[in-house]
């Protein structure tokens, strides 16, 4: 190669990154990116400060992994957010469904073959680390759903029958996923994959439908206690059951299945307002037995106290905030449902995660989003945010091409 073939490749490579940086700064959302930032680095801070007396494993190892699953999830939405991707057409289409029966079938080897953990089979072991394929569910449900009824069913009825039919038949695999999840059983992942589906579908049709579950959901947990009650149900030995009598009344239960939620509270207490200080918290020394990854929060709460806790809440929620206030501004119905898909995934982890630590509802063994230890939720929610701002280029590509025209 000649001298001026190889300045001519740099000129080259030096325009490439220029013309990347351009792209970065005119079509990222920074409100999203920067609020993950935040969360990720104090996630594996407080990761290293709650695993100081993990039986499993010490802290240092718990921080290396974590710091793994967050350098590896914040690169992988910016590698998701620059690839230019062409989402509305059918070889997408058939992606994620190849992509939805995957995870599916992953699910089904982790129920089969996969370890019990807390009562539940959902984790492929893979060396040093676990699996959670139903993580990765929510992604493609979502995606599927979204393309389904935002695009699919809004084709021209002249399709050919069998054309039409694939829809319907991959409907039935995605409720099969969901069926699985139930039976393994993962009831938090249950309850965040049906108000996904059911955001999905009243923002595509009718709005009611959201308020008649929220409903069904209201009288389930007005009743649950009594239904509880009325078969005698105390003294069942299913750990499902022992976690919602805990969360019925824990004190019941103080010597067993109500620690968790008891400890909780008394750290969240301790904390106070600006916290006992990083690192100080009494509660994770073998009184929570899942201090860095379900009820980490209350640890968060003992250390830094409530008001790092409300910063944290009010990142996550700009975040939900920016992906359902770009779902109002596109006409393209598949974007308009994969974010509020999307904002509906985030909303639910926190609430189901954060509403168990303080015993506002049951615990479920939900990770709250960047902040929690593990892998599989990190991942998820990196692809999730990283699809997200890709479709949000794309609509600002698109009303950039407006304006101009």
């Amino acid at each position: 190669m000649t001298p001026k073939m190889r300045v001519s490749q740099q000129r080259k490579r030096a325009q490439n990154w220029r013309q990347l940086l351009q792209e970065t700064n005119q079509y990222i959302d920074w409100m999203i990116l920067l609020p993950v930032m935040f969360l990720m680095m104090l996630g594996t801070i407080m990761v290293y400060s709650a695993s100081a007396d993990m039986p499993t494993g010490s802290a240092l190892s718990y921080v290396l992994k974590q710091a793994f699953f967050q350098l590896t999830g914040f690169f992988g939405i910016l590698l998701i957010f620059h690839v230019k991707f062409r989402w509305q057409t059918r070889r997408t289409q058939w992606l994620i469904r190849i992509a939805m029966t995957t995870t599916i079938f992953l699910m089904l080897v982790a129920f089969v073959f996969g370890q019990a953990i807390n009562g539940a089979k959902g984790w492929i072991l893979l060396g040093p680390i676990s699996l959670q394929p139903v993580e990765f569910f929510k992604i493609t449900l979502i995606l599927f759903l979204a393309y389904t009824l935002g695009h699919v069913l809004k084709e021209d009825d002249s399709l050919r029958p069998a054309r039409r039919r694939w829809p319907q038949i991959f409907m039935g695999i995605a409720l099969a996923g969901v069926a699985l999840d139930l039976i393994m059983p993962d009831v938090g992942g249950v309850l965040i994959i049906t108000m996904i589906a059911l955001t999905i579908i009243s923002v595509r049709w009718r709005p009611i439908t959201v308020v008649a579950w929220a409903g069904a959901l209201g009288l389930a947990y007005i009743f649950i206690p009594n239904f509880i009650s009325l078969f005698g149900l105390e003294n069942s030995k299913s750990y499902m059951v022992a976690r919602f009598i805990a969360y019925i009344n824990p004190w019941q239960v103080a010597s067993s299945s109500g620690l968790q939620l008891i400890n909780s509270l008394y750290a969240i207490s301790n904390g106070g307002i600006f916290g006992r200080g990083l690192g100080n918290s009494l509660q994770k020394f073998g009184n929570l037995p899942e201090p860095n990854t379900d009820f980490i929060m209350a640890i968060v709460a003992e250390e830094l106290g409530l008001f790092a806790v409300i910063i944290i809440l009010a990142l996550v929620y700009l975040i939900i905030f920016r992906l359902i206030t770009w779902g109002m501004r596109t006409k393209v119905m598949f974007y308009r449902l994969t974010l509020y898909g999307f904002a509906m995934y985030f909303f639910m982890q926190v609430l189901v995660n954060f509403g168990g630590v303080v015993g506002a509802l049951p615990i479920t063994g939900v990770t709250f989003p960047f902040i929690s230890y593990g892998g599989s939720s990190i991942w998820s929610l990196s692809i999730a945010l990283g699809i997200s701002m890709n479709i949000i280029k794309q609509i600002k590509h698109e009303v950039a091409q407006t304006k101009e025209a």
